[in-house]
């Protein structure tokens, strides 16, 4: 066992990994055949399920913008921003918008 806080599920990688195998080896060795497969499944999907695709995109635009009009949105992820290293001749982003230049004059 390692001393690292995170732990990962070395049998959710591997299955993972073994699919993602498996379907590169098809294509190497069965351009063709895996070419044809592929193109059915598209069309498939595509004829059948094109309405989901659009249905679900809807959703989950309107479910992040209710996150965000929410008071869950004001919630911040991340640590806050050094000052001294967010603006300045030196950084990375020296014309930064009004907002991030009014947070570095420590206003």
């Amino acid at each position: 066992m390692s001393d690292s806080p995170y732990s990962v599920d070395k049998i959710t990688f591997a299955i993972g990994y073994s699919i993602i195998f498996l379907f590169v080896l098809l294509a190497v060795i069965f351009p063709a055949n895996f070419t044809t497969m592929m193109e059915v499944v598209q069309n498939f999907l595509l004829n059948n399920t094109g309405w989901l695709t659009v249905f679900l995109s809807v959703c989950i635009v309107v479910f992040t913008l209710c996150i965000i009009a929410s008071p869950i949105g004001s919630i911040r992820i991340g640590a806050m921003p050094n000052p001294t290293s967010a603006c300045g001749a030196g950084s990375p982003f020296p014309c930064a918008p009004v907002s991030v230049s009014a947070s570095c004059s420590g206003e």
